[in-house]
């Protein structure tokens, strides 16, 4: 059997699956890469402009302004950076933050921030609610936060 893989042929396969929530920005010249997702995607928006280590950087409204994004988020392993974050922005700047490993089964960390968050009006994405493999064989990858 032969097995062809490409990206256009993995985001067929994922739509077709009823998958539709992707990452596609690279991790430099975010904003610039918008169009380009949006032409791959074949979209005129995307939902979610994720802002990673968002403590070292800004946020731009424009692209929301004009329609390109929906909502802005953060993202963050350290807890703190959402507060830090959220009180330094007008109300309504941040829609939503992504949390990795702080609710998970190993972790509820998250949940002490609940209220502040819903406070805020910011929704809540948490990621790797299994603890980034920490039960495979395997484990977590080699640069995942410490599980001890």
């Amino acid at each position: 059997m032969v097995l062809e893989f490409s990206s256009n042929g993995a985001l067929r396969e994922a739509f077709r699956l009823g998958i539709n929530f992707f990452d596609t920005s690279p991790a430099e010249r975010v904003t610039r890469s918008i169009d380009e997702s949006l032409a791959r995607l074949q979209l005129d928006y995307v939902d979610i402009l994720q802002c990673h280590d968002i403590e070292f950087g800004s946020l731009d409204q424009k692209l929301k302004e004009v329609g390109k994004i929906r909502f802005i988020g953060v993202t963050g392993l350290p807890l703190e950076v959402f507060t830090y974050v959220l009180d330094r922005v007008p109300p309504g700047t941040v829609d939503v933050i992504l949390s990795y490993c702080h609710y998970s089964i190993n972790d509820s960390t998250l949940e002490d921030l609940l209220p502040y968050l819903k406070s805020k009006d910011v929704g809540i994405i948490t990621a790797s609610p299994l603890a980034m493999g920490i039960l495979t064989e395997s484990g977590p990858p080699r640069l995942a936060p410490s599980f001890t």
